[in-house]
């Protein structure tokens, strides 16, 4: 049966981005396929896995304020350190990830009686993670 996603928590160690997170989602995770098919090959061409995983971006959808426009503005670019909190389950300790990397886009709307949002796309730079540790 799959989790709930209410009750995860988003923190940002640097640059200071605080918001009511509405979603986290994140892209796909993959590696390089290597074709090394060669003329000799027969039936079906031969692939292989890449060495190195690639980490898509992560969407976060949150609740702003005007003031944290100028906030996310200022983190445009700047390298910080993310880590997502899951809700816990049944165990004693949630399970998170983290890792480094930065906010590279943001948007922001205002809908007329709705609360103010933004999305915005945090690019993980390999420097530290994703690393993901399960709940205990």
């Amino acid at each position: 049966m799959a989790d709930l996603g209410t009750g995860t928590i988003v923190a940002f160690t640097g640059t200071g981005i605080t918001s009511k997170m509405r979603s986290v989602e994140q892209g796909e995770v993959s590696v390089a396929v290597i074709d090394v098919s060669q003329l000799l090959t027969t039936g079906a061409r031969e692939k292989l896995a890449g060495d190195l995983v690639d980490h898509d971006s992560l969407t976060i959808e949150a609740e702003i304020d005007q003031a944290k426009i100028s906030e996310l503005t200022g983190a445009i670019g700047v390298t910080d350190t993310i880590k997502i909190t899951f809700p816990l389950a049944t165990l004693t300790t949630a399970g998170f990830v983290t890792g480094t990397g930065f906010v590279s886009t943001f948007n922001w709307s205002t809908p007329i009686d709705d609360a103010m949002v933004t999305s915005f796309t945090w690019t993980w730079d390999g420097g530290t993670g994703p690393t993901y540790t399960d709940e205990v």
